[in-house]
């Protein structure tokens, strides 16, 4: 009896940890100015500051190539980011992977928007569970966080996005890179699952 009751009790706190590992929502800076992002390398442009983006929307997003829902994710960003590219809508998207073990995965997705690679920025803002998304409004706070397939993340990018003025003087459109991916064409929006929230992230590891 007592073996059994320990093989519950190590099962208990077996299942809490997974949750605790993968739970998504884990730092809520919502209000909080931005922390400035870095990377090793850029893909699809020349790198990027937040700072330089005052008066416009700041979308950071953090995946890895061997995490199923971020893949999942992948094709709703596109959508949105061919939405909002010409709304003052900046797009950041980062993985902390060498650039290359993330260019191949870059080019069979198309993706077309920035990406840092080699990127320790998730630890900035206490990512704990990927995907996970990060809007930074025009007056440089952070104005939303949480999983990109929420049905609120995208009511929150296009509240941002109306109050954005394109004040920034800096040039933010994708830009030519040493290493830049070629792209041909967006895969089929019908791949992603825009306003349902999945049940799963995956854990950073961190």
């Amino acid at each position: 009896m007592r073996r059994k009751l320990f093989l519950l009790a190590a099962i208990i706190m077996f299942a809490i940890s997974i949750n605790a590992a993968f739970s998504k929502d884990t730092v809520n800076l919502a209000g909080e100015s931005f922390k400035e992002v870095d990377a090793a390398a850029w893909l699809n442009s020349e790198p990027l500051k937040v700072a330089d983006q005052k008066g416009k929307t700041v979308l950071l997003e953090f995946w890895a190539t061997w995490c199923p829902p971020c893949r999942k994710s992948i094709p709703h960003l596109i959508e949105l980011y061919n939405k909002y590219k010409d709304k003052n809508v900046v797009f950041m998207t980062f993985t902390d992977e060498a650039k290359e073990t993330a260019e191949p995965f870059v080019t069979e997705m198309k993706m077309p928007y920035p990406i840092g690679v080699g990127s320790k920025t998730g630890n900035d803002y206490g990512v704990a569970g990927i995907p996970h998304a990060v809007i930074i409004g025009p007056d440089q706070k952070i104005a939303w966080t949480g999983h990109p397939m929420d049905p609120e993340f995208e009511k929150a990018l296009e509240k941002s996005a109306a109050a954005s003025t394109g004040a920034g003087d800096a040039k933010t459109e994708a830009a030519p890179a040493t290493g830049e991916v070629k792209l041909d064409a967006a895969p089929s929006a019908g791949t992603g699952e825009a306003g349902v929230k999945p049940a799963e992230d995956c854990g950073t590891g961190k």
